[in-house]
């Protein structure tokens, strides 16, 4: 009974959630409307700060941010 509460309650407001608005409500990415298919083609905008530690380390900027390295991880690591 308690579930499908929720469920009545929630049902409105998911279902004009959608995972477009998931990806904007996000730090550092944005997402355009899906036009006609349903494809979504979220961008993820790196800081400055991680564009320089990859250049330091000689790798491309996505291509680290991919293997999810992170200068905070590696900090907590060498404590």
């Amino acid at each position: 009974m308690e579930f499908s509460l929720l469920g009545k309650a929630c049902e409105g407001w998911l279902s004009k959630f959608t995972l477009e608005d998931a990806f904007n409500s996000l730090e550092g990415i944005t997402c355009n409307k899906a036009e006609g298919a349903m494809y979504l083609f979220p961008r993820i905008h790196l800081p400055q700060k991680a564009i320089e530690a990859a250049k330091a380390l000689k790798k491309a900027p996505d291509a680290l941010y991919a293997s999810r390295w992170s200068p905070s991880r590696e900090r907590d690591e060498e404590e």
